[in-house]
């Protein structure tokens, strides 16, 4: 059966949804970030124009985060579940991968084969970060 060109594309780098989905989150929470620091500026500005001590929380809104205890950042428990919610899914990539090659088809499988070992190294960073955070007492960021 003949597909399109487009077709052809989308199977072949169908993996690529991973990277470009984390780069457009990324954009977007840093987009957001600079929108409330600029809503800030804006209201220091109204309180510079008439002479007047801005709130704290205004001020506060304009200084790096402090991490808190809560923090997902500090928790090494987070970060060992995260590195098994990766381990699972290398796991089932390696799977299909595997499974695909016992099946004769070996043309395309280098974007699962891609997928399977990122998403271990994803893995290993997080258990390495998880074991890491919980044994020094200072906050990760």
């Amino acid at each position: 059966m003949e597909h399109s060109d487009f077709y052809e594309f989308v199977t072949g780098f169908w993996w690529l949804i991973f990277p470009i989905g984390w780069g457009i989150a990324g954009m977007l929470r840093a987009w957001m970030k600079h929108q409330r620091a600029q809503q800030a500026l804006e209201i220091l500005t109204g309180y510079a124009a008439q002479n007047k001590e801005p709130p704290p929380e205004v001020l506060a809104l304009l200084q790096p985060r402090e991490p808190k205890e809560r923090d997902f950042r500090v928790r090494p428990l987070h970060y060992l579940s995260g590195g098994f919610f990766f381990a699972a899914l290398a796991v089932a990539f390696a799977v299909l991968y595997f499974g695909k090659i016992a099946g004769g088809e070996h043309d395309s499988q280098t974007g699962i084969l891609f997928v399977t070992v990122l998403m271990a190294g994803f893995a290993v960073a997080l258990f390495l970060t998880g074991w890491i955070a919980s044994r020094t007492k200072l906050p990760l960021q």
